[in-house]
């Protein structure tokens, strides 16, 4: 009597199977059909208590959209980069990290396309440049990573680029606040329940050629992403108003920025703030980024304002990408640099730390 009953079992989950390969794959012909993706990613992060979030070590991954495919690939010490430097650096070389976010990391462009990578082959001196540009990420995650990561490669000189985006970025993780005394408080990162089962998920067999490539699946993360981060911002928002909101996003960027300069000090590294340049004519991007230029004057910092070069620079004409120019500097509907967007910036930091250097001695 065994037997037939395994066999009932067995015939049981068989359908269950069966039936279950029907389901999935209904729903992703119906949303091929009906909502198909035009977005395929894999970027291989994961979380970290102390930043939030950080790149895997020898991580693989790729980013398929119509704009452009590129493939990513990640080095021993979780940079994007295709080979590995050593934390000390060697003596008489100068050495450059870069901070950011998917701008830095190079969304959109192969590793040799990133502004990192070009500023290292113009400066053409044995400079090393290091990219730390972290997607999805604002000035918190950048520093918390400085503090515990970045200062083990001893750079001459940290280029942090700034987003318009840090801002809300910056009140949304969570890894610092403001006390009544204006001073930093740090607090560990919280993972979402929801965000450990998608890194789960990831660890499946076969993920990035199946799961990744799928539209329902991609259509389901895209609309959790819109959920999860709409929840975040509502939290760090409060009972504030939309002034309010701004007046404390100001406040605690500024403080951000002073404490990793204050970080690069003690390291003996000189820190160059580098705004990204919001489109011509985005309004209120455009005027915040005039306030943050005007605050890095007003106490001092080093910083390098793109919008004159990219305004003026005769690709230009394609920024919105509907000029004549020879090539956008930015892709129209993704928003993050082009080959000839990062070109452009390589070439302006090229100018900079060049003036830089005839000032200041190796070490």
């Amino acid at each position: 009597m065994a037997r037939p009953r395994w066999r009932r079992l067995g015939a049981f989950c068989a359908k269950l199977l069966v039936s279950l390969l029907i389901f999935v794959a209904g729903l992703e012909l119906g949303t091929r059909l009906l909502s198909p993706s035009d977005r395929f990613e894999v970027l291989p992060n994961t979380f970290d208590p102390v930043t939030g979030v950080r790149q895997v070590p020898h991580g693989r991954g790729f980013v398929r959209c119509p704009e452009y495919e590129i493939t990513i690939t990640i080095n021993g010490a979780g940079l994007r980069d295709d080979r590995d430097y050593p934390y000390a650096r060697p003596p008489g070389r100068r050495r450059l990290l870069c901070l950011g976010d998917s701008f830095t990391f190079g969304l959109g462009v192969h590793v040799h396309e990133t502004f990192a990578k070009v500023l290292e082959d113009l400066l053409a001196d044995g400079t090393e440049v290091l990219n730390s540009g972290l997607v999805g990420t604002g000035t918190a995650e950048q520093l918390a990573w400085y503090e515990t990561n970045g200062r083990l490669w001893q750079p001459d000189l940290v280029v942090l680029a700034f987003c318009v985006n840090d801002w809300t970025d910056n009140t949304k993780s969570g890894l610092f606040s403001l006390a009544a005394d204006s001073t930093l408080v740090q607090h560990l990162a919280v993972e979402h329940g929801t965000l450990r089962r998608l890194r789960l998920l990831r660890r499946l067999p076969g993920y990035a050629d199946w799961f990744a490539r799928s539209h329902f699946v991609n259509r389901f993360r895209e609309w959790f992403a819109v959920v999860h981060h709409g929840r975040l911002a509502a939290a760090a928002a409060g009972t504030r108003t939309p002034d309010e909101i701004w007046r404390h996003e100001r406040a605690l960027t500024e403080a951000l920025l002073r404490r990793l300069r204050e970080a690069c000090r003690q390291d003996g590294a000189g820190l160059l703030v580098m705004p990204i340049p919001a489109l011509p004519g985005s309004g209120e991007p455009e005027q915040r980024l005039e306030e943050l230029m005007a605050f890095l004057r007003r106490e001092g910092f080093a910083s390098l304002d793109l919008h004159t070069a990219f305004a003026g620079d005769e690709a230009a004409g394609g920024i919105s990408g509907t000029g004549g120019g020879s090539a956008s500097l930015y892709y129209p509907v993704d928003g993050h640099w082009t080959a000839a967007g990062h070109a452009l910036a390589a070439r302006e930091l090229a100018g900079w730390y060049s003036e830089l250097s005839r000032s200041r001695p190796r070490r």
